[in-house]
């Protein structure tokens, strides 16, 4: 299992190094523009904490930092990280913290960690977060560990927390093992356990996406967006 996630994790890092990135969205993830009064409930939001696991370069850091929201970024590999201060025109400052790479914007705030998301727990992350946006990172798992990163996740929030995250679901006998994976919503019921409720918000196929959005994988894969709440 630790071999194929050192595996995978090479995978992405040999595609961010060459920049075979073509699932990067160039703007905001438009359905994270159209469900943040969902996430948020409408309510106001300074000095409350958002985290984006495996980050990547997504513009959505930005974006969301813009909301008054103190983002907290994970990723494994380094060039999306400097790739993402670089093409914003943010300057940064680097130091380690528990054996993690911590990149921390100087004139935002906004903290990307860089190494495995297994590795991280809220001691490391300064605390729990209110709000989650896990826009295909659940999907870019290894089936194998998709209850863990799950059980992980869960850890690194808050009691009352809220999460909005992206699925997609494909006949899987029709494309090679690789991420990301098809999750079915009895699966992710199954995974988050009956102390959350999870709402569908839309399903798109991808001949209904919005013009330029790159995530399409083909197969009639269906594209769906889940607004994920604790029970109290």
């Amino acid at each position: 299992m630790v071999d194929k996630r050192e595996e995978l994790n090479k995978y992405w890092c040999i595609r961010w190094a060459s920049s075979d990135n073509g699932w990067v969205f160039p703007g905001v993830n438009p359905f994270l523009k159209l469900y943040f009064p969902n996430l948020t409930e409408g309510k106001g939001v300074c000095n409350k904490r958002v985290l984006v696991p495996l980050c990547g370069k997504t513009t959505d850091l930005l974006w969301l930092c813009e909301q008054d929201l103190s983002v907290t970024g994970i990723e494994f590999c380094e060039v999306p990280i400097i790739n993402f201060f670089k093409e914003k025109g943010l300057s940064y400052e680097c130091y380690e913290k528990s054996c993690h790479k911590v990149y921390k914007c100087i004139s935002k705030d906004i903290v990307i960690y860089q190494g495995d998301f297994f590795s991280m727990n809220s001691d490391i992350l300064g605390g729990v977060f209110d709000y989650c946006c896990d826009i295909s990172s659940l999907s870019a798992m290894i089936p194998n560990e998709q209850k863990l990163y799950v059980d992980k996740l869960i850890s690194l929030l808050s009691f009352d927390c809220r999460l909005i995250l992206n699925c997609f679901e494909y006949d899987v006998t029709l494309r090679n093992d690789k991420p990301p994976y098809a999750i079915f919503r009895d699966r992710l019921e199954n995974m988050f356990g009956y102390k959350f409720i999870i709402k569908e918000l839309c399903c798109n196929t991808e001949d209904t996406l919005p013009e330029g959005y790159t995530s399409r994988i083909g197969f009639n894969t269906r594209h769906i967006y889940y607004m994920i709440k604790k029970i109290n």
